[in-house]
């Protein structure tokens, strides 16, 4: 079991979740404390079962987060495009 990775996708999906509405802040915690406490046991059945879960949600994030900055870098070179053809009118 990397904990460590589980504990970078967990820091990953807590943000994501909560920025977009997902996840309350208390959910956040909640989920937090769970995994956590299975670490505390262990218990690597639930320990599975987040890192699983975790990993899963992870990738969907990094995902839009890409999708994301090509769409916002895609929004500032039109910008500057623009302003290019205003400059040289």
């Amino acid at each position: 079991m990397d904990l460590d990775r589980l504990r970078a996708d967990f820091r990953l999906v807590r943000d994501w979740c909560v920025e977009f509405g997902e996840w309350t802040d208390s959910e956040s915690v909640e989920i937090g404390a769970a995994i956590k406490a299975a670490v505390d046991v262990p218990d690597f059945g639930e320990l599975a079962f987040w890192a699983a879960w975790m990993a899963r949600y992870a990738e969907m994030a990094r995902v839009e987060i890409d999708a994301r900055a090509r769409l916002d870098e895609w929004a500032r070179e039109a910008v500057r495009q623009e302003r290019g053809v205003m400059d040289g009118a």
